[in-house]
């Protein structure tokens, strides 16, 4: 199946709702028992608040530095009016005055993405960042205020200010401050508020890996230079560790590994400044602006993170990736639950991470299956496509089967390439789609039993995906005998 909607939306609705009628308010006669209406409200009621009543009030408040109050009054008028760029800014300082610093960036977030063209919201979200100690991603937004219009004194003598502390430093190298010794520090940079233009939601063992290796190539992408980026999944301990193990790697004169990929330049230093800001921020919690930032680095190409992890992250971050991010494509690739989980398996029996006795017993094995945690959260595509289309409903996804990939690689990756919206004709002549490294790997025996445990553990998520995915997914159920 290529790119675009499932053909059942899985939280479609079964029924439309009536309108309702309008709402009257009877009496009843003591003696006749006919309804009679109320009488109509006076002429003289006064008329209810306006947007620009609230600013004022707001306005008032703001001057008397009663933030709580300024606040609460922005917020009635953007009900009214939400298209309001100027007070979206206007509510994300006295959010900001209020401490609530999660409010603030909403808020500039918001005015941006009303007008993102306006370099005083990028001066102010740049602000907020400084003052929430985040200095790559603030010098990232003063950058593109200047960029947008170089007369804005406070952005420039921010920037001075970053440039002096550095040069005070005793250590030159601190990661805190690379960024400003760079060429491309200095160069015009994608715009920091957009972040990813695509995320790689999954699924494991489905072909993610295989798809970061082919993308790289196209002229048309500049892809991070780590795979499985996994920058959205705060929780994961080894995060900081991966980013600082690759930045090492390039920097110990090994930056010649990437010189091969699409977009790369003699002595280009993007690559290094993409991990030493990831690695600064990763830890600090939701920290949206800074991932999105990382992304300037791409500068007109096309770019994205391709994290299996990222299919089952908790509801709370797929709101604020759809709010952050409205711009971002989803791909979901999705493999046939049985043959993908056996594919996991496998792979773990190989590290030494599965008991492979456990597959002698039906029980045993259906309690394994039934207590996994990681391989219950990774193995179903319906729910992991449900929980992205419930939080994050303006994203668009493409779904893209398995299937494809084993019978026509060159086709599957042309149908990725264009859902993305770049060209698949832009590759070298020579390059071919590779095949996929993994599809040799070692593989466990599935015994009689095995299969049975999985069929029946799997059973309604053969006939779901049937349902939600169709094309070749249609199919899945009747290769077990479920109908």
């Amino acid at each position: 199946m290529g790119g675009g909607q499932p053909r059942n939306s899985v939280g479609r609705r079964l029924s439309k709702r009536r309108p309702e009628e309008p709402l009257m308010i009877f009496k009843w006669k003591t003696r006749t028992h006919l309804p009679v209406e109320e009488p109509a409200a006076q002429a003289n009621v006064a008329a209810p608040a306006t947007a620009a009543d609230f600013i004022a009030k707001a306005d008032a408040a703001r001057d008397l530095r009663k933030w709580a109050e300024a606040r609460a009054s922005y917020e009635q008028a953007l009900r009214i009016d939400p298209d309001l760029q100027h007070i979206w800014i206007q509510l994300g300082h006295a959010a900001k005055e209020s401490r609530d610093h999660s409010g603030a960036e909403r808020a500039y977030r918001r005015a941006l993405q009303l007008n993102p063209q306006d370099p005083e919201g990028y001066l102010q979200f740049g602000n907020l960042l400084r003052k929430t100690g985040r200095m790559a991603a603030a010098f990232a937004y003063y950058r593109y205020a200047l960029t947008l219009d170089p007369t804005i004194a406070h952005a420039r003598k921010e920037i001075e200010t970053m440039r002096r502390r550095a040069n005070e430093s005793e250590n030159r190298d601190q990661r805190t401050f690379r960024f400003l010794h760079t060429a491309s520090a200095w160069t015009t940079l994608a715009n920091p508020l957009h972040g990813p233009d695509f995320l790689g939601i999954g699924m494991a063992r489905a072909g993610t890996g295989w798809l970061f290796d082919q993308l790289k190539f196209n002229p048309d992408f500049w892809m991070p230079p780590v795979k499985e980026f996994g920058y959205l999944r705060r929780g994961s301990p080894t995060l900081r560790e991966h980013a600082q193990k690759r930045l090492s790697v390039l920097k110990n004169s090994d930056a010649h590994l990437l010189s091969s990929w699409s977009n790369r330049r003699e002595n280009d230093l993007r690559d290094i400044c993409f991990l030493e800001e990831a690695a600064a921020s990763i830890g600090n919690p939701s920290d949206l602006a800074s991932y999105a930032s990382l992304f300037r680095h791409k500068e007109d190409a096309l770019s994205g993170d391709i994290t299996p992890g990222y299919g089952y992250l908790e509801p709370e971050a797929i709101d604020g990736i759809a709010s952050a991010l409205p711009q971002t494509k989803l791909i979901l690739l999705v493999r046939e639950p049985i043959e993908r989980a056996w594919s996991r398996l496998s792979m773990w029996a190989r590290q030494n991470a599965f008991d492979t006795t456990l597959l002698d017993s039906a029980t045993a094995f259906a309690k394994y299956l039934a207590k996994n945690e990681r391989l219950r959260k990774e193995s179903f595509a319906t729910e992991i496509y449900r929980q992205w289309r419930i939080h994050a409903p303006n994203l668009k996804v493409g779904c893209f089967m398995f299937d494809e990939l084993v019978r026509n690689q060159g086709q599957f990756l042309r149908d990725i390439v264009l859902f993305l919206g770049a060209n698949p004709d832009r590759y070298d002549a020579k390059f071919v789609p590779a095949e996929n490294k993994k599809a040799n790997s070692d593989k466990l025996v599935m015994t009689e039993t095995a299969r049975r445990v999985l069929v029946e553990h799997f059973r309604e998520e053969l006939l779901a995906s049937a349902e939600t995915f169709g094309g070749d997914a249609a199919g899945w159920p009747a290769r077990y005998g479920v109908g």
